[in-house]
């Protein structure tokens, strides 16, 4: 029954992610994903994951899991001006997830954002 109810989450996300359910499986199991396949999982994940904001500060966390735990806020904070620094040197727009994010964490909130 477990088996069935996992097959069925991967038969959900494949479909929200416009690939088959065996990709998402081969995914999963481990394989790296072709480069067409990344892109789709990369705007699934921006679309649905990145909406939770927790999802998001646990990402970072595990990108920082390296620095003191007493330290590890100030690095997410750091790590979201960096991001936020990075898209307006490139003329890019910043994505809903770190708008909303940035401006939720002390010291990390992004000025009025350029058109």
């Amino acid at each position: 029954m477990r088996r069935a109810r996992e097959r069925l989450s991967l038969r959900a996300i494949a479909a929200q992610v416009g690939v088959s359910a065996p990709t998402i499986a081969t995914f999963v199991d481990g394989a790296g994903p072709r480069t067409a396949v990344r892109k789709k999982l990369s705007g699934w994940y921006a679309r649905e994951v990145a909406a939770d904001r927790q999802a998001v500060l646990d990402a970072l966390r595990c990108l920082v899991s390296a620095v003191p735990s007493d330290h590890q806020d100030a690095a997410v904070r750091q790590m979201l001006k960096a991001l936020v620094r990075v898209h307006r040197a490139h003329g890019a727009r910043l994505p809903a997830w770190l708008r909303r994010l940035a401006a939720t964490t002390n010291r990390g909130a992004p000025e009025q954002e350029r058109p």
